[in-house]
Formats: C-alpha cells, sequence, structure tokens
C-alpha cells in the first residue's frame, strides 16, 4: 500500500511542479502575459514553449528520486509528465 501512495503523490507533485513553475515564471517575466495580446499563432508558439519549460523540475524531480531510491515516487512524476505532454501535443496540433 505504501507504493501506491507514493505513486499518488509523485503524480500529484507531477501536476503542480509545472503549475508552480509556470507562476514563477509569470512572476518574473511579466512581458510575458503581456504578449498575449498580439497574433495567435504567436501566442501558441509561445505558449507551448512555456508549457515545455514548466516540464523540466519534473525531469530534476525525477533524477533525484531515482537517486534516492524512490522508483515509485518517479514512475508517478513520469506519469504526469506524459499526461502535460499529451496536454501540450494535443493544444500544439490539434486546436
Amino acid at each position: 500500500m505504501k507504493s501506491k501512495g507514493t505513486l499518488i503523490a509523485g503524480f500529484i507533485t507531477g501536476l503542480l511542479v509545472p503549475l508552480l513553475s509556470m507562476y514563477l515564471i509569470a512572476q518574473f517575466r511579466p512581458e510575458l502575459l503581456a504578449i498575449q495580446r498580439f497574433d495567435f499563432s504567436e501566442v501558441k508558439h509561445l505558449n507551448m514553449q512555456l508549457m515545455t519549460i514548466t516540464m523540466l523540475p519534473n525531469a530534476a524531480l525525477f533524477f533525484v528520486a531515482l537517486r534516492f531510491e524512490n522508483e515509485d515516487f518517479g514512475r508517478g512524476l513520469i506519469s504526469a509528465t506524459m499526461l502535460l505532454l499529451a496536454a501540450v501535443f494535443i493544444y500544439r496540433f490539434l486546436l
């Protein structure tokens, strides 16, 4: 049962870390929010890049989890990252 709780904790962390990263980017780079009024294709391209960059901390946390031999937490992180990557793919190519 412990491994399932760790897996869920990794999944939730994997979803929350990119949101926190996006918030921090918006706080330190407010000009990125002002760009949202321009051409739709430019905004879509910028948003896609931002969504991809905010997933980088998930990769760092994954390697930290592996370093401390916590594979279940890492599996949860990877699962959340794959879900977010699917959302980026849908946003990029289908919308």
